[in-house]
């Protein structure tokens, strides 16, 4: 099961970084945010996990969006399971319920996930980076949703950047990127990619 949901992550020396998507991705998504919160790694933001706080957040401005992108899942997940024939008809009130089912602790979890990681020569994000700045002068929206030129343009800096998002048939090592995102989700691999101090990287996959 927890190949199913979990998109992919990313192994550097003893340190475990998650590259996001813990939510939307299947049918326990209560289960694999209480499995990451135990976990002892970095666990980074994705932007399903935006979609569910900006939900919180604005529900009647967000929560359509979040719906459609696999937000039903998780609410069901959650035990809210009598959405009705309209689940967008009442957001507001929707919202309250879920916030009760999600609890303080996992809210202040989520709210607290850093945007990017960074180990020497290595970064790692959940979407992409702007090839031409470093990851500290980043955007929210480059790191969660994507950039244009990520995918064709090599980084001129020497750090490579670890990712997800984008769904890829085979995980990738090239033009400073190591893309990871097999879509576990629906194909059931999980990617994972362990990466030494000296730059070696190895992929390792498991599906269930």
């Amino acid at each position: 099961w927890f190949g199913r949901i979990l998109s992919a992550y990313i192994f550097q020396a003893d340190q475990i970084v998650t590259v996001g998507d813990y939510v939307d991705r299947g049918p326990d998504s209560r289960g694999v945010l209480d499995l990451m919160m135990a976990a002892p790694c970095v666990c980074l933001m994705g932007n399903h996990e935006r979609m569910l706080l900006d939900f919180l957040d604005e529900p009647e401005q967000a929560g359509a969006r979040w719906l459609r992108n696999g937000g039903i899942e998780t609410l069901q997940s959650f035990g809210i399971l009598d959405l009705g024939a309209d689940p967008a008809s009442n957001l507001p009130g929707l919202r309250d319920r879920f916030r009760r089912a999600l609890g303080p602790g996992r809210d202040r979890w989520r709210r607290g996930a850093s945007l990017w990681w960074q180990s020497g020569s290595l970064g790692v994000v959940h979407a992409a980076a702007d090839p031409v700045l470093p990851l500290y002068e980043q955007r929210e929206e480059t790191l969660l949703w994507g950039h244009g030129a990520f995918l064709r343009q090599s980084r001129q800096d020497e750090l490579w950047v670890a990712h997800g998002h984008t769904i890829v048939p085979d995980p990738v090592f090239a033009k400073s990127r190591i893309a990871i995102d097999t879509g576990a989700y629906f194909s059931d691999r999980l990617t994972a990619a362990i990466i030494s101090e000296e730059g070696d990287v190895r992929f390792l996959e498991t599906s269930s």
